[in-house]
């Protein structure tokens, strides 16, 4: 699982954006015959009217007819209209950590490449840049921990004399993509296709006797990698969504520290290959904020 440190460090990032945020969200509202109202947008009804309350708490409704544009006081972001639509563009970031669910082989005990892995979590970060209408440019990064069977991992590998003790698998994602976007009324859903990099570290093993000991290294390799994802967000703040990551990386056998303990090919059935490929295949469930 993810350390107590990253833990809270990604607490502090989330609970100093939610105060960002909360300023960065004022909206205000340009209309035609010149008047500014600054405040809230809390409700659209696409092509009629919005309504915005103000630090007074003095509701506006305001037909599409008499706006201009919709800004936004602290940041890039502004609304154009036409007769029937609004428009939205403007840059937005957003913060999410979820549930990492193994799949195929990865989650697999029993295939020669099999990563024993169990449900874990995700923590990442996300920035969209608008193109056209409701298309975005979008680059997520993502880190990934999953635990590992070792009940299956002993079964499979270890004999019962031999105590174990194995870290998580690790993967950090870094992917650039794009994301088409639409909204009704208060919630915003998308739909979002990644295309980059994948960093793989394999698991540390450790093993032991009552006469002896060795490590089994962790190794990385980094890969090409996807993710395709599907979800939405509520009063554009609190966002869900459904995630699939998916790379290939070759990974390096390394040689064990005590090879009398165990033979290397029960740990590595690769051998005498210097390398192997690991498929790595995560679902994940996530919730985050925007702003």
């Amino acid at each position: 699982m993810i350390s107590r440190p990253i833990a809270m460090v990604f607490l502090v990032i989330v609970l100093t954006f939610n105060l960002i945020s909360q300023d960065r969200k004022k909206n205000v509202v340009y209309l035609k015959n010149g008047r500014i109202i600054s405040g809230t947008i809390i409700e659209i009804i696409p092509d009629q009217q919005l309504k915005i309350i103000t630090g007074e708490n003095v509701v506006y409704t305001i037909t599409y007819a008499d706006i201009s544009y919709v800004g936004n006081e602290r940041m890039d972001y502004y609304s154009e209209t036409t007769d029937t639509t609004i428009y939205a563009r403007g840059i937005t970031y957003s913060l999410f950590a979820g549930l990492a669910l193994p799949a195929d082989e990865f989650g697999d005990n029993s295939h020669s490449a099999a990563g024993y892995a169990t449900s874990g979590t995700i923590i990442g970060a996300e920035v969209n840049f608008p193109l056209i209408r409701s298309l975005y440019v979008n680059a997520t990064v993502a880190v990934i921990s999953n635990g590992v069977d070792e009940g299956s991992f002993r079964l499979n590998n270890i004999p019962a004399t031999i105590t174990t003790r194995i870290e998580n698998w690790t993967c950090l994602w870094i992917l650039p993509g794009v994301r088409s976007q639409t909204t009704l009324g208060n919630v915003s859903l998308y739909a979002s296709v990644n295309y980059g990099w994948a960093t793989v570290r394999s698991p540390v093993i450790f093993l032991s006797d009552k006469y002896s000991a060795l490590t089994s290294p962790s190794n990385s390799g980094t890969q090409s990698g996807y993710s395709v994802s599907i979800g939405g967000a509520v009063f554009d703040f609190f966002t869900f969504g459904i995630k699939y990551f998916h790379s290939e990386p070759s990974l390096p056998v390394t040689a064990l520290s005590n090879p009398e303990l165990l033979d290397p090919s029960v740990l590595h059935p690769t051998l005498p290959l210097s390398t192997y490929r690991q498929s790595v295949s995560i679902y994940t469930v996530v919730l985050g904020i925007s702003f």
